[in-house]
């Protein structure tokens, strides 16, 4: 790298850095012109301000020297001349707008009247006629004294066009500015976010931070920036290699959030040394390496130890003084006059946070004696306390605190806690200890501050980390299968009002295409069309709500299934036509028991049964119940057969030897079982309601009793189920022929799942000992009423003789007993 790049780059900075305070100057005192008269007399005018009827106030002060020699005067035109000022002397002129209610500051200059005259001389001499603002001329070549940090080292003086060095390339196409530097360039901004700055003058940091670099060219092989911000502690708000565009580095700087807190600039620069000019940070060796500091200069550690290592490390250090003060605090002195005998008063209506010399003189009948000094420093205007979330709500924040003394209104900034692209922290002023936010977005994190304000003056902030309400979901997504290749999905509404429209997405779970539908909000059911049956499918839906909200996705795993209940009419509306069949309605309100005499003899045809083919992998259900009746031999709870008979595939019970057994033909024809004996599986047989799944896999079978596993048996794979042939229910086991006999038992469900899963998802709600409140719905019960009113009692009956004992006892039992039985059947 040249070694004169640096010294290239950090004119061509000065450069801009000139002109971008240049202008901020010029609007500062933009209202006042000064002219030198001979005789070195001060001819002053200013813009004549509205309602200004009752003058003016100037006041010429010496920045150095006897306090005495200061000129006061008033005006009621905006002009006044000042003379005998010695011509090398520095003034500071204050001009003041005299009002019924104080006076108020116009315009602030500092001045020597032989710069004023050598300016005059200048630009009479150089500046062509019609040229515009001054340019900016550097005080100096290269960076700096960073130990000079509280006062920024640019002077303006007039010139022709300014200097190109021979290295870095100054454009100018109108007000357009343009910094090229020869070689890359790593600039971190350390930027001053204490108290001391302010929340409205930390906005014109931010102003002057977009001017700077709006003239470089950002990018990795170009000019890289990073910053950070400082008070108590240093953060690093972006490094280096963060940001790649100027686009996005200007639009983080209007991001930029002010910190608040105390200053230690010295730690700054430690943190810079240490944090933002490393390798891991996106520092290049071959670059140029700037640090541009801008602070008010009002330090609380040292900063020369941290600015001299920068320095000897050969980084380019440009400092920038953002310097401010309120209105109050550039007011000329003010008087209290007491009573004598007094030893105390009130100053009211002070600057908060601001150090006053308060001076104390006893007056006599013969003259002022000598009087007190002490410096004083107000305290600091109270911040709102006890920050509470009143209400929130998937859009709005409605934040209240206690009101701050002396507070006449409240600024409240409102900013997502993770920033997505150009979005901006917000800013309401409130006159009430209490607002309401609105538009926001439903489930995201914000932080909320709240300061207190008088007049220009400010609080330290108070915030408030809230989070918004998600926007409600729909809930307690159901699916009824339709005839064909459709299903009928069914949910709660997510709302009471206010969706405009629901969003419903059925993927299959394999390879497949995503299908879509949208229904209107005030519907609660909708029929998804051509599902496949052998395939599972995620149904996802979500809320869109009028206000533009959106609420997180509710999904489902629907499997398809055959209910071989309906296809052997073991329902309610068809058993009766079914010789050998009785049913027995559920006390509860739940599905109704069919009990299966020994001359049911149930046989459909595979084609009736099921109208696709059995997939390799699926699931057997059924909840049964075994009699007394029930034979000791085997029988086949569900099978399917050859046309003439033989067994190809089902579920046999044997209640002599208390297994089950699965078995299926491989594709040589060879039979393939699984027998399950385990202690387990004997409850089965024992006279209760129990329900099983029997999951089958491509090269295992599982059994489950009562949604519990059991056991796992291996099994050779299973051969195509025949797409002739038949099922049948109940077939003894070593029965031959169509009209063989059935054993008898009592059945609720029998269902076969595409799916070897679903024993894992299922809850056994049917069980009473299985159900649980929180998943599984409450039953409905089987006799309801036509009203809630009751009707007259009924006839006084005769009397009842109490029963013996004994009777009293076998009545008791026998009552018992029932409830027993009732209980089984549930």
């Amino acid at each position: 790298m040249s070694s004169g790049a640096p010294a290239h780059l950090g004119l061509c900075l000065w450069l801009w850095l000139g002109a971008t305070l240049g202008r901020e100057q010029v609007q500062a005192s933009g209202l006042l012109r000064l002219s030198v008269l001979p005789e070195d007399r001060l001819q002053m005018k200013w813009r004549e301000s509205e309602g200004s009827g009752l003058g003016y106030l100037v006041q010429v002060k010496p920045m150095a020297g006897d306090s005495e020699q200061e000129v006061i005067l008033t005006t009621k035109t905006p002009k006044a001349t000042v003379g005998g000022l010695s011509p090398s002397k520095g003034y500071t002129l204050q001009i003041f707008e005299l009002t019924g209610s104080g006076r108020f500051l116009l315009a602030r200059r500092e001045f020597v009247i032989e710069d004023l005259k050598s300016s005059s001389l200048d630009r009479s001499s150089q500046r062509p006629l019609g040229s515009g603002a001054p340019e900016p001329t550097p005080s100096h070549m290269g960076s700096p004294d960073p130990e000079q940090a509280s006062e920024p080292q640019v002077a303006f003086t007039p010139s022709q066009d300014p200097p190109t060095p021979g290295g870095s390339e100054w454009r100018e196409t109108g007000p357009q500015f343009r910094c090229l530097p020869p070689v890359p360039a790593d600039m971190v901004f350390l930027v001053d976010g204490s108290w001391s700055i302010g929340h409205s003058h930390f906005q014109q940091v931010k102003d002057f931070l977009a001017s700077v670099i709006a003239p470089f060219e950002i990018g990795p092989d170009k000019v890289q920036v990073g910053l950070t911000q400082y008070s108590g502690d240093a953060q690093t708000e972006w490094d280096l290699n963060s940001l790649s565009t100027k686009e996005q580095v200007l639009a983080a700087v209007r991001r930029l959030r002010y910190k608040g807190g105390n200053t230690f600039t010295g730690l700054a620069l430690t943190h810079v040394l240490g944090q933002n000019l490393q390798p891991v940070a996106g520092l290049r060796p071959e670059a140029a390496k700037v640090v541009i500091l801008v602070t008010d200069g009002k330090s609380q550690d040292d900063v020369h130890t941290a600015a001299r290592v920068l320095k000897d490390l050969g980084v380019n250090v440009f400092a920038v003084g953002e310097h401010h003060a309120a209105p109050l605090a550039l007011e000329s002195h003010r008087r209290v006059v007491v009573e004598g005998p007094a030893a105390s008063t009130e100053l009211h209506n002070l600057a908060s946070r601001t150090e006053y010399l308060v001076s104390v003189f006893p007056i006599y009948e013969g003259g002022v004696g000598e009087g007190l000094r002490g410096l004083v420093t107000t305290a600091p205007l109270p911040p709102p306390r006890a920050l509470t979330l009143a209400a929130v709500t998937p859009r709005t924040i409605h934040l209240t605190w206690q009101p701050s003394a002396g507070a006449t209104h409240y600024l409240v900034r409102c900013s997502p806690a993770s920033p997505k692209g150009e979005e901006e922290e917000r800013e309401v002023q409130v006159g009430r200890p209490e607002v309401l936010l609105d538009g926001l977005e439903p489930g995201r994190d914000y932080e909320v501050s709240v300061q207190s304000l008088r007049g220009p003056e400010g609080s330290e902030a108070r915030g408030i980390h809230a989070r918004t309400q998600k926007a409600p979901s729909p809930s307690q997504l159901s699916v009824t299968e339709l005839p064909g290749d459709a299903v009928q999905l069914a949910w709660v509404a997510a709302a009471p009002s206010g969706v405009l429209v629901y969003q419903i997405t059925w993927t299959p779970l394999g390879e497949g295409k995503a299908h879509e539908i949208s229904v209107p909000g005030n519907l609660g059911t909708a029929v998804l069309p051509g599902l496949g049956r052998h395939t599972e499918y995620n149904v996802t839906i979500l809320a869109y709500y009028r206000d533009g909200a959106r609420s997180d996705p509710v999904s489902l795993r629907y499997t398809p299934w055959f209910d071989l209940m309906v296809a052997f009419s073991l329902v309610e509306k068809a058993y009766a036509s079914i010789r050998g069949v009785a049913m027995e309605p559920s006390a509860f309100g739940g599905t109704p028991t069919f009990t299966l005499f020994k001359d049911a003899q149930l046989t459909r045809r595979v084609s009736d049964v099921l109208p696709a083919p059995l997939p390799p992998e699926h699931t057997i259900v059924f909840l049964l119940r075994l009699l007394p009746e029930t034979p000791r031999e085997a029988f086949a709870l569900w099978q399917m057969t050859a046309e003439d008979f033989q067994p190809l595939l089902g579920v046999l019970l044997d209640a002599g030897r208390k297994s089950l057994t699965y078995f299926h033909r491989d594709p040589r024809a060879a039979l393939q079982e699984a027998t399950f004996d385990p202690q387990e599986v004997r409850k089965i047989f024992f006279g209760s309601f129990h329900k099983v799944h029997v999951a089958v896999g491509r090269s295992k079978v599982r059994l489950y009793v009562d949604c519990r596993k059991v056991a796992e048996r291996p099994l050779g794979e299973m051969s195509s189920p025949p797409a002739a042939g038949f099922v049948t229910l109940g077939r003894l086991a070593k029965a031959r022929g169509p009209r063989s006999s059935s054993a008898v038992f009592q059945l609720q469900m029998l269902q076969i799942v595409c799916s070897d899963t679903w024993a894992d998802e299922d809850r056994c709600c049917e069980l009473p000992a299985s159900r649980d409140g929180e998943t599984c719905p409450a039953f409905v019960s089987a006799c309801s009423c036509s009203s809630e009113t009751p009707g007259p009692p009924g006839p006084q009956g005769p009397p009842v003789p109490a029963p013996h004992r004994s009777q009293l006892t076998l009545t008791l039992s026998s009552v018992s007993t029932a409830l027993s039985t009732q209980g089984a059947r549930i």
